[in-house]
């Protein structure tokens, strides 16, 4: 190390933007401390060509870092800025804010390399990803529930002029619209509307196993009940409600999947992401339970209440599995006794 670097080193060794000095040749001259820690890529090291770093590293993941710093090297008439993504050997993604300059030589006529600085900007670019996530899904939500309650408002006013399943189905299709729209306005994924496969397997026998016996324990209730208190159901009411199935009944299954989408991921699973970590669960389960029980406010009260705490029981089900396609079959099943077993709409 000639006596020029040594001196850089000592000056820059203890700053915590990286730096990289590549030469007109292209070859890598001078690497910091903090540019080993940001980039934690041990094929980065001095005299090697920058070129060959870039076959070293993984393929494909580093296409736009490696793009700048080739930019920064043979573009001689600018010099560049940029924030760009790194993913690290070890699969650790990282944002960077770069800045390239010019090194000249002794005279100052003549560009001999560039340097480029680049500093670890991850933290804050998740906070500010998360401030955009919770102004689009705020937006997203309050649009959803006020126009509900014109929808709703002007059912009432009309005399509920359609049946209580249509309204459940302008409840869906503002939801998948919503959803939509966070969706492709925010970084939240698929994965964060609980759409997820992995572990769904599992969740699945769990959920299934839970939904057997909670459903073994409503038939033994409801004989019970026509045993000793007939007269709740009258002397020839059927244990099953067959006749009660409908349009709404057929088509429950896709109401299902869409109702613990909206609720789940679209709802407590934002929520979950934009708070801070120490009050995002509990926060996250009432407040989407909240939403969608008072979207229920049009069968009653009774049914609204009801709604809510057995979303409340869901969502916290739901915080465990990650994954929604569990919590489908308690969903449809119970939802589907209500009516079938109890007669509750009957």
């Amino acid at each position: 190390m000639n006596e020029d670097l040594k001196y850089l080193y000592r000056v820059t060794r203890d700053i915590t933007d990286g730096l990289l000095l590549v030469d007109e040749k292209g070859t890598v001259v001078y690497v910091n401390p903090s540019a080993v820690r940001i980039l934690d890529n041990p094929a980065l090291e001095v005299g090697i060509k920058y070129a060959s770093f870039m076959v070293k590293d993984r393929k494909g993941f580093n296409d736009e870092f490696h793009q700048y710093v080739l930019d920064s090297i043979y573009d001689r008439k600018n010099e560049h800025t940029g924030l760009l993504h790194y993913t690290c050997p070890n699969g650790s993604r990282r944002v960077l804010r770069m800045v390239s300059s010019f090194a000249y030589d002794e005279d100052k006529t003549r560009i001999i390399g560039i340097i480029l600085q680049f500093s670890d900007v991850t933290k804050l670019h998740e906070v500010q990803q998360k401030y955009n996530d919770s102004t689009i899904l705020l937006v997203g939500l309050l649009a959803m529930l006020a126009i509900w309650n014109f929808a709703c408002a002007v059912w009432e006013l009309s005399g509920r002029p359609v049946p209580p399943f249509v309204m459940t189905m302008i409840v869906e299709v503002l939801g998948a619209v919503a959803s939509v729209v966070i969706m492709r306005n925010t970084s939240i994924t698929a994965a964060d509307f609980g759409l997820s496969f992995k572990g769904a397997g599992k969740a699945v026998l769990v959920d299934g196993l839970f939904t057997a016996a909670v459903l073994a324990f409503m038939i033994g209730a409801k004989l019970l009940m026509m045993r000793f208190m007939p007269n709740i159901y009258g002397e020839n009411a059927p244990l099953f409600y067959w006749k009660a199935w409908g349009l709404s009944e057929t088509k429950y299954p896709l109401t299902v999947v869409v109702q613990e989408f909206l609720t789940r991921g679209a709802v407590q699973g934002s929520i979950r992401r934009v708070l801070p970590e120490e009050y995002a669960v509990p926060v996250a389960i009432v407040l989407s339970s909240l939403f969608f029980g008072a979207l229920h406010i049009y069968l009653g009260v009774a049914f609204m209440v009801g709604a809510f705490l057995l979303l409340s029981v869901f969502g916290i089900i739901y915080q465990k599995q990650k994954t929604i396609w569990g919590l489908c079959i308690p969903h449809y099943f119970l939802g589907l006794s209500l009516k079938i077993i109890f007669g509750v709409g009957v």
